[in-house]
């Protein structure tokens, strides 16, 4: 099948996004992909961006990047784009995310090409800005809602997700839960220990992973650790990425020297050997559309503490897999981590179902299949 993957973000060098999976698993199942993509990252990811031909074979699909001709809030006009799509032939189209531009130069595509349409949903977040709002649901309930109309089939990764589509008025027929997936081969237990061998970062670690913004409640992390370190005085904070908040973290470093460390983007394939090293990752996202981090290090037999939220109400199964807070609770950080920092039992029992679900829900094989059946479905 010729597979055009149609989305605005796409940095596959810094970011294990969805897209990424799917296109290298589609690729190895034999059919010709090709990500149609912006040549920059929307503001919101600025810290992606890198100097990324604007086509290249990678991994065995090809990448085509266009120039945006504007920025719309984090929504970016590829205009360039949609007439590439118009000159192409492609057996189906694979879009994301219902209300962005991209969507709807695909459904315009698919409309006039008579080419499949089936479109990804990631997002179910709101704004914070109440105009922002008023502006998301003006799009949604017009070009969004053609958009949805025009798609054989709509892919949402979460509960969620589907729950948020049901609201503009789409079929539930129509729609069908398919989650991201990890490498369970390659994100598995028993990996060498490079927080140890390369940082010098001994156990008990207590592991971060992502963006540092405050959408990733990452300040009130920053607030449960020295409770934690109250109760377990050894305990280490790793956090990696990098984002808006990088030097607050810098000086919270500072601050407890030799219990804090900030690293900067680890590549996707060492993050195996960084939860290697860990006990424990903590995810108190404010807000959260799936949660890749989850499933890596459940792959990889580790516990996750994960806001209640999103996917995380998928991939995290309180009690046991790990356990779930509420967002914004410093209290339930803290209490959460020391009661699996301090239950060797515990932490193994939650490792060994977290690797179990992995493979049973998560893996590639499994996922992929899914993802199939609705492209071979829709092409009917």
């Amino acid at each position: 099948m010729k597979i055009a993957q149609v989305t605005s973000l796409f940095w596959p060098k810094k970011y294990r996004s969805y897209e990424l999976v799917i296109c290298r698993e589609l690729a190895k199942r034999g059919h010709e992909v090709t990500v149609l993509t912006a040549d920059e990252p929307s503001r919101e990811y600025y810290m992606l961006a890198d100097d990324a031909p604007k086509e290249e074979l990678y991994e065995g699909f090809r990448i085509k990047r266009f120039p945006v001709g504007l920025h719309f809030g984090n929504m970016l006009l590829i205009q360039d784009l949609m007439r590439f799509l118009l000159r192409s032939d492609f057996d189906l189209i694979n879009s994301h995310e219902f209300f962005a531009p991209c969507s709807f130069y695909s459904a315009i595509a698919s409309k006039v090409k008579k080419t499949s349409l089936v479109i990804t949903q990631h997002n179910d977040q709101l704004f914070k800005s109440s105009s922002k709002n008023l502006l998301y649901y003006a799009d949604a309930c017009t070009v969004g809602r053609s958009s949805l109309r025009q798609a054989k089939k709509i892919i949402a990764l979460t509960r969620a997700i589907k729950s948020h589509l049901l609201l503009f008025g789409v079929p539930s027929e129509k729609i069908c839960i398919i989650p991201n997936a990890i490498d369970t081969e390659n994100f598995a237990p028993g990996k060498q220990n490079l927080l140890k061998e390369k940082w010098g970062i001994n156990s008990p670690v207590v592991l971060y992973v992502g963006r540092f913004a405050e959408v990733k409640g990452i300040n009130y992390l920053l607030k449960a650790f020295p409770k934690v370190l109250e109760v377990v005085p050894e305990a280490k904070l790793v956090l990696i990425g990098g984002g808006p908040l990088e030097k607050e973290l810098k000086d919270y470093e500072k601050k407890f020297n030799g219990h804090v460390f900030c690293i900067p983007f680890v590549p996707n394939d060492i993050m195996p050997h960084v939860y290697a090293g860990c006990d424990v990752v903590i995810l108190p996202s404010i807000e959260e559309r799936f949660g890749n981090v989850t499933l890596e290090a459940m792959a990889c037999g580790k516990p996750v503490v994960g806001s209640g939220i999103g996917g995380m109400l998928d991939t995290i199964v309180h009690n046991e897999t790990g356990l779930h807070i509420q967002p914004r609770n410093s209290a339930q950080i803290s209490d959460s981590l020391i009661r699996i920092l301090k239950n060797g039992n515990l932490r193994d029992e939650f490792g060994k179902n977290a690797r179990k679900k992995a493979l049973k829900d998560f893996s590639y094989a499994v996922v992929m299949k899914q993802v199939e059946k609705v492209y071979f479905d829709a092409t009917r």
